[in-house]
């Protein structure tokens, strides 16, 4: 293999002392992309595979690196490599797929296509990705993104999902300012509510959304709620008391609420122990019709942050909106958990005028502004009905 770079070579001396380190092979990875060709790198892979059967585990890990997600010229390299892989290789798939939500990072709606295109693929005939979640996880997630065919009406119309009757039970009260607002069920409600309320308080009028509210301990949690605060409900079906539905409530009622309150509109998790340098974060917002965090990722079903979201009282958002709505709407009944984020990526790409991603390279770091409440292994378990 002559005529490598030094930094390829240096990478691969490594590799040499160790070939049983896979961290030594991760590394190889990138500086295969950056400088070698695709013959070298199906070589040495090959080799990995004979010694230790872990291939695409070890080149998927090489690949998820924040170096790929933020060097442009190095994600140019990755897209020319996709076009020079041989179509049945696995390094391929990943390849592919990186290149797909390359394409989705810079706004290009063809990286839906490519990334449908393997989620059948992958459908069919996975074996060699089950232990890599992004992948073994894609058939699943792509359900809630319709074919190129079908996306236009999935934006455009509602679908067959029957939303349940929002019963309003009291406006928020007076005080000026940007509605704040959030949507849970009466478990997340219990939990984290108190906080939520101590964190907002004083940020504008609040209302809250509550879905799966049904009996007497849930009316007396209401009773608790604070009279200002801006309160609906509604008696969710036992076919959709699901964590997806759940996390997507919020935007399904997020058109009533703007009817409703003719004000620009921030909506939140519910789950926040802190919002920080409040008046900065907003400030922030406040520069776009539709903002969020944009995260330094390029899965996409993470990388459009639903934890803080800024609405303004505008057409063109509550054209977004409407359109999330309506995807969601085809979608959710079958969906996986985060395909809220998705939706909201996809929605995103035909409203690019509108949006105003916050990014970390633009200082926007979403742990600088937003402390999370409760561990992420507490939230699965209450997500999943084992918790509170």
């Amino acid at each position: 293999m002559s005529g490598l770079s030094k930094q390829v070579q240096d990478a691969l001396d490594l590799v040499r002392r160790e070939p049983g380190d896979p961290a030594h092979w991760v590394g190889l990875v990138l500086p295969l992309i950056a400088s070698a060709g695709p013959r070298d790198l199906l070589a040495l892979f090959a080799t990995r595979e004979q010694l230790a059967g872990d291939q695409v585990q070890v080149f998927f890990h090489g690949l998820f690196n924040d170096e790929l997600t933020h060097n442009i010229p190095l994600q140019d390299r990755l897209i020319l490599f996709a076009d020079h892989m041989p179509a049945d290789n696995p390094l391929t798939t990943v390849i592919r797929f990186f290149q797909a939500c390359i394409e989705l990072d810079r706004g290009e709606h063809n990286g839906l296509t490519h990334l449908g295109d393997l989620a059948e693929k992958l459908g069919r005939q996975g074996t060699h990705f089950e232990k890599i979640p992004h992948l073994a996880n894609l058939p699943g997630l792509m359900t809630a993104v319709p074919g190129p065919d079908a996306l236009e009406n999935c934006l455009q119309t509602s679908g067959p999902f029957l939303l349940p009757e929002m019963v309003w039970h009291r406006r928020a009260g007076g005080e000026s300012g940007d509605l704040i607002f959030a949507a849970c069920d009466t478990v997340y409600l219990k939990r984290f509510g108190r906080q939520f309320l101590n964190v907002v308080e004083g940020l504008g009028p609040v209302h809250l959304h509550l879905t799966n509210f049904r009996n007497t301990e849930d009316r007396m949690l209401l009773d608790a709620i604070p009279a200002e605060v801006g309160v609906s409900v509604e008696d969710t079906p036992v076919a959709i008391q699901n964590s997806p539905y759940y996390a997507s409530a919020r935007f399904f009622r997020l058109e009533a609420l703007m009817d409703a309150y003719q004000r620009d509109i921030v909506v939140l998790d519910i789950d926040l122990e802190a919002l920080n340098e409040w008046p900065s974060l907003l400030a922030a917002l406040k520069m776009g019709e539709v903002s969020f965090f944009h995260m330094p990722t390029l899965m996409p079903w993470l990388s459009h942050h639903a934890a803080v979201m800024w609405f303004s009282n505008t057409l063109r958002a509550r054209h977004f909106a409407h359109q999330l709505a309506n995807l969601l709407s085809h979608t959710v009944m079958d969906a996986q958990w985060f395909v809220d984020q998705l939706a909201i990526m996809v929605v995103a790409l035909t409203h690019k005028e509108a949006i105003n991603p916050l990014k970390l390279q633009n200082g926007y770091s979403f742990a600088r502004y937003v402390t999370p409440a409760g561990s992420a292994a507490e939230k699965t378990d209450l997500r999943t009905g084992t918790g509170l």
